[in-house]
């Protein structure tokens, strides 16, 4: 979730939120904890967004 233009539109979260959707859509995660160890692209889910 972000609360600016300047979060919303910045390259890095666009393409963290394009990874992500992905990963969920591939993965189904079942509850939060499978969902923040995704692994994506760039590495894994929670580290990516801290």
């Amino acid at each position: 979730n972000s609360e600016t233009d300047f979060c919303a539109k910045n390259e890095d979260f666009l393409k963290y939120a394009n990874e992500l959707v992905t990963a969920i859509n591939e993965k189904n995660p079942s509850n939060i904890e499978a969902l923040t160890n995704l692994t994506m692209l760039s590495g894994n889910a929670e580290d990516i967004r801290a």
